[in-house]
């Protein structure tokens, strides 16, 4: 939970090895995060490194990254108050010059397997307004050569709040394949029925539409927890506000790592 030798380092290592287009440039090995750590994390900070691993091109494997928050520090919870805390991790994985990466929550704690010679994990605490934790502490660890028998990762997006008759389009996060809207206007994943649901392609609601739907139609106006499954060409998700006030909305992301 502090900042050991090379921790500055492996900061300015994270930002070259980003910007790095050829094999294996810009890394410098830090012990202490090869293999997993314990951070903690402040609102609104720059994201933190967790695990870094890197080896060979030819050496690529099997990696399962486990991340979690392991404690909070909160203050005295008014009633009403927001309790959660929005952890965002930043996963990159890859192959010699090959990189990948992709947003996932921590929150509930996520286990993902990833086949790579590279691999690394930061975490940032997304605090927003009206919640009341100070700071949190996260732990994340990288093993090599297992798969868990089972895996799920999401990706939660910030709150919007849709003014009265109008929309908010939210892009699609790479490897997602379902989407769930909820709000906490009506309670928890529900929706006025009349409420327009548009998957599309393009930036606006009429680029090449997918699917076009509304709550009530998917039954009694409550989301299936499962969400909306994407098909390959939807990249935007546009939702409507049409009842009579404000709405605040987010969207979860399924991902397939």
């Amino acid at each position: 939970m502090h900042e050991g030798p090379g921790h500055s380092g492996l900061r300015r290592g994270l930002s070259e090895w980003n910007a790095m287009d050829h094999p294996q440039g810009g890394l410098v090995q830090v012990a202490d995060t090869q293999l997993g750590r314990r951070e903690l994390l402040h609102p609104n900070d720059s994201p933190v490194p967790l695990i870094w691993a890197e080896g060979k091109s030819q050496d690529a494997r099997m990696a399962t990254i486990h991340c979690q928050v392991t404690g909070t520090s909160p203050a005295a919870w008014p009633a009403g108050a927001d309790r959660r805390a929005p952890i965002k991790g930043l996963l990159g994985w890859g192959q010699g010059g090959a990189r990948f990466s992709a947003e996932i929550d921590l929150r509930t704690g996520v286990v993902a397997s990833v086949v790579a010679s590279s691999v690394s994990l930061s975490a940032q605490f997304e605090q927003e307004s009206g919640s009341l934790i100070p700071e949190v502490v996260v732990a994340g660890a990288i093993v090599w050569g297992t798969r868990p028998g089972r895996g799920r990762c999401t990706r939660t997006l910030p709150r919007v709040t849709i003014p009265i008759g109008g929309s908010a389009t939210f892009e699609v996060p790479p490897f997602a394949y379902t989407v769930t809207p909820y709000t906490t206007a009506a309670g928890w994943y529900a929706l006025a029925s009349s409420t327009p649901i548009t998957l599309h392609e393009g930036p606006t609601a009429a680029d090449d539409p997918e699917l076009v739907i509304t709550a009530g139609e998917l039954g009694s106006g409550v989301l299936l927890f499962d969400g909306l499954n994407l098909s390959g060409n939807t990249r935007y998700v546009t939702v409507g506000n049409t009842t009579g006030a404000p709405l605040p909305m987010r969207l979860t992301f399924g991902l397939e790592l």
